[in-house]
This record gives C-alpha cells, sequence and structure tokens, in this order.
C-alpha cells in the first residue's frame, strides 16, 4: 500500500513539474533576438554593412598601407645575430674583459635506503658534484708566457 502510494505521488509531482514548464515560463519562445547585455538586435545583412563602413578606406590609405607592405623589412633572426655578433666582437677587441666559462655541476639524487643495521633511515637528498672546473674562454695570447 505504501509503495502504491508513493509511486502515486512520484508520478503526481513529475506531471506537475513538466506538465506546467510552460506554462510557467514568464519569457516568450518566439522572440528575434536573445536577451544580451550589450549591443543591438539586427538583421545579419545590416550588421554587416554597419561593421564593413567603419573600415572603409581612402586612396591615398591604401596606397600608403601597400608601400608598407613592400617594404623589406629585416627578419628578427638576422637582427639578433647581428647584434650578437657585433656584441661578440667588441668583446674580442676589448682585451680588459675576460669570460669565465661556468664549471659544469651535476646533480645527483640519492634515494631514500635504511642503515646496515636498520635502525636508521637515510631519506632522499641531493649532491651536487662539480665535473668540470670553470675555463678563461677569451685570453689575450700577447701577454701569455712564452714556454
Amino acid at each position: 500500500m505504501v509503495k502504491k502510494i508513493s509511486k502515486f505521488l512520484l508520478g503526481l509531482a513529475s506531471l506537475t513539474a513538466f506538465g506546467c514548464a510552460s506554462t510557467m515560463n514568464p519569457y516568450s519562445e518566439n522572440f528575434t533576438c536573445p536577451i544580451s547585455e550589450q549591443g543591438k538586435c539586427v538583421p545579419i545583412q545590416q550588421a554587416y554593412q554597419e561593421s564593413v563602413q567603419n573600415y572603409k578606406i581612402t586612396l591615398n590609405e591604401r596606397t600608403e598601407r601597400n608601400d608598407l607592405l613592400k617594404q623589406d623589412f629585416a627578419p628578427v633572426e638576422d637582427v639578433y645575430k647581428d647584434a650578437l655578433f657585433n656584441k661578440l666582437s667588441q668583446l674580442l677587441k676589448d682585451p680588459k674583459s675576460p669570460i669565465l666559462a661556468p664549471p659544469k655541476i651535476v646533480r645527483v639524487m640519492i634515494l631514500p635506503y635504511q642503515g646496515e643495521n636498520g635502525k636508521e633511515f637515510y631519506s632522499a637528498r641531493y649532491v651536487y658534484v662539480l665535473v668540470e672546473e670553470p675555463q678563461w674562454i677569451l685570453q689575450n695570447l700577447t701577454s701569455m708566457p712564452q714556454d
């Protein structure tokens, strides 16, 4: 008996919820434009015409743009390479600024492990090892001692 009453109440609730949805909706479903916070409701052709009319340019502006497009701009890579070459050539000309190459360092991770008797626990850690010493890259060959 209780099962029948609960099924009846469930069916009645679903009918009222889904059956009255169209009458409970305060908005009309047949509208030409969606509700929006900005902009205006216009047909597609009119929106296109309004967007195009804002960007009409004169003949002089068009020729100026074409002239700019025809100019030969140096690629960014070439500009960078030229600046780097100039900097390196200046370093070679200037004997007062030697360059020291940084050392090569390797980071080694030691995984966690137990001690020999099992009473110690060593957690994971890093050890930094110096593989190559720092070296001078540019040297003034005229001031080097003669062998």
